[in-house]
């Protein structure tokens, strides 16, 4: 194991992902709706049907991407880049209810259009959303689909105006409207391996958004004036019957078709499908 993988944390996450799936599966009241081969694949590495939802299928797809990460950035062509920026983007577009499949194909083809043709790779990722207030979604739960990658070929001020430009236009926005879509922080070679370990973590936690309506009371009598409603984010380890909704909401989903490249990333994803297929 090289000690770029290891400081992934990888391994860890994916074993920690299985056994609280496990015990999901024993213990969450919506445990009947999962399959017994589903229950005998989870318990074994057996990944001839490649899911996002499997941990055997994850780590083989998480190894090999922090594999291909390691030897471009840290060995191979891209060792010399100047800058190197961790991004995340979110998008009121990509929420889903929890029982609806999500568009990969639109998700791409919007995330390329916000790139706008930059060097970048990108892990699509799900965020569970157990309770909504203040009728922010239709449903009290949704699926908040969304990325976390890395860009290149650019440098702290073309972000900067990227970023700049994505949250100030109306076609990009996030659930909670005091809340920015996109977001970026450069990314120095040594800490590499974390930002990686990030892009590529199992489902871990679960979100609920509370309106906050005593603090935003306290602003209007300070400013004397109307001020938007004012919420609150927190999160808690995902629960077992969430943890099977999110399973189910993975599980038809192949692991490589949540990579996003765009530029000089186009490569890296090919270089991590060819590895395993």
């Amino acid at each position: 194991m090289s000690n770029f993988f290891g400081a992934t944390k990888i391994a860890d996450n994916e074993e920690h992902y299985r056994s609280s799936l496990i015990d999901a599966f024993e213990t969450a009241r919506n445990a009947g709706t999962v399959s017994p081969i589903w229950r005998r694949i989870i318990r074994r590495d057996h990944i001839a049907n490649p899911s996002a939802a499997n941990p055997a299928s994850r780590r083989d797809w998480a190894t090999t991407f922090s594999d291909i990460v390691e030897d471009q950035f840290c060995t191979g062509d891209l060792r010399r880049q100047p800058s190197l920026f961790f991004v995340t983007l979110i998008d009121r577009d990509w929420l889903t209810p929890v029982a609806s499949a999500v568009d990969l194909v639109q998700m791409k083809r919007k995330i390329r259009t916000v790139t706008g043709g930059r060097s970048c790779i990108f892990v699509i990722e799900p965020g569970y959303y157990a309770n909504i207030q203040n009728s922010l979604f239709p449903d009290t739960t949704c699926i908040s689909w969304h990325v976390h990658g890395l860009m290149w070929d650019t440098n702290a001020d073309g972000m900067q105006a990227l970023v700049d430009g994505l949250n100030r236009s109306a076609k990009y926005g996030t659930m909670i409207p005091t809340r920015t879509p996109a977001h970026f922080v450069a990314v120095k070679q040594r800490h590499l391996p974390t930002f990686v370990g990030y892009m590529l973590k199992p489902p871990a936690n679960a979100y609920r958004v509370f309106c906050h309506r005593k603090r935003q009371q306290e602003r209007e009598r300070a400013l004397g004036i109307d001020v938007p409603a004012f919420y609150v984010q927190r999160k808690q380890p995902l629960r077992p019957g969430e943890r099977v909704r999110l399973f189910h909401a993975l599980k038809d989903i192949d692991p490589l078709d949540l990579l996003v490249g765009g530029g000089d990333g186009r490569q890296l994803t090919q270089a991590v499908r060819s590895r395993l297929r």
